[in-house]
């Protein structure tokens, strides 16, 4: 056990805190619940298509079990700390990406951001959250992740929309940042692939701008 992992577990033990995968007390994750947030990355490359062609994506969990309950007490109880145990699980997915497709550590990774509404409900953005986290334990240049997305949906719920809802609601979800580079290849990341819509939005966005959308990684994917 690290020092940082000793003082976690203290911290735990102080503040009451329940175990976000079964509610056990004592801790964020317990040991029963942590293997099933072991990383096992997948290449799906028939799963995103953007109306150019079709892009490979990367997941390293099941959006299921003790995965989604995590997932939900980290974006929806508003657990920030829970990006400690849920990022090794979308570094694994990049990497696998990057090897999939070929592509260098380097690499830009644009987070495709959470709606304004959501963010001011939860007072943080879980995908950058995970994100700025990976970049640290890799020990990325601050460079490599580019916040090029700009959200402009509106404050309405997605998750028990339809495939064809959701393909509705996400048109013209996202507009570029100033600050975009024509020319750069870059991951799309996201938390939790669904239907896909709201990720192919993003990344017809980025290449109508100029940007090559090599892929796209999640943590977690819902089959």
């Amino acid at each position: 056990m690290t020092h940082r992992d000793l003082v976690a577990a203290i911290a735990d033990l102080f503040l009451g805190r329940t175990c976000s995968g079964c509610a056990q007390p004592g801790t964020l994750l317990c040991t029963n619940c942590t293997p099933f947030l072991l990383p096992e990355p997948e290449i799906h490359e028939y799963l995103i298509h953007t109306g150019y062609g079709w892009l490979p994506a990367a997941h390293a969990l099941t959006y299921r079990g003790v995965v989604r309950t995590v997932l939900f007490t980290y974006k929806d109880h508003r657990v920030p700390e829970l990006s400690r145990v849920l990022s090794p699980a979308l570094a694994s997915a990049i990497s696998a990406l990057r090897e999939h497709a070929n592509l260098a550590p380097t690499v830009r990774l644009v987070p495709i951001p959470s709606r304004a509404s959501a963010l001011r409900r939860r007072g943080f953005d879980p995908t950058r959250v995970l994100l700025d986290r990976v970049q640290r334990a890799e020990h990325l240049p601050r460079s490599v992740v580019a916040h090029w997305l700009i959200d402009q949906r509106g404050s309405g719920a997605s998750k028990r929309l339809g495939r064809t809802a959701r393909v509705r609601a996400s048109k013209d979800a996202f507009r570029t940042s100033p600050r975009i580079r024509p020319g750069t290849e870059v991951i799309l990341i996201d938390d939790i692939i669904t239907t896909g819509s709201t990720v192919s939005e993003a990344a017809r966005t980025l290449e109508l701008a100029g940007v090559s959308v090599r892929g796209v990684a999640a943590i977690a994917y819902t089959r």
